[in-house]
């Protein structure tokens, strides 16, 4: 499965997508790039939502695609991880 270059976002219209999601539950932000970032998208959002998908196509999780900007404005470094 191929990932999206680009993403259409609501509030900012055509944006590159760098591997961000956002919890639908929650509306925190996550990366799905790079394991060893503090914001890197673990398989349960810290709200209770599955936020990951267990395999590709298998069953209900919550992360939806988020752009790069919404993703600064949002995210939320946990204390000590920065």
């Amino acid at each position: 499965m191929n990932s999206p270059k680009s993403i259409e976002c609501g509030e900012h219209g055509q944006m590159p997508w760098n591997g961000e999601v956002t919890c639908c539950k929650c509306e925190r932000v996550f990366t799905t790039h790079d394991v060893s970032l503090a914001t890197h998208a673990p398989m349960r959002c810290p709200c209770g939502a599955r936020l990951m998908p267990k395999a590709i196509g298998g069953g209900k999780f919550s992360a939806r695609l988020c752009c790069s900007e919404c993703f600064a404005q949002r995210v939320q470094v946990p204390r000590g991880s920065a």
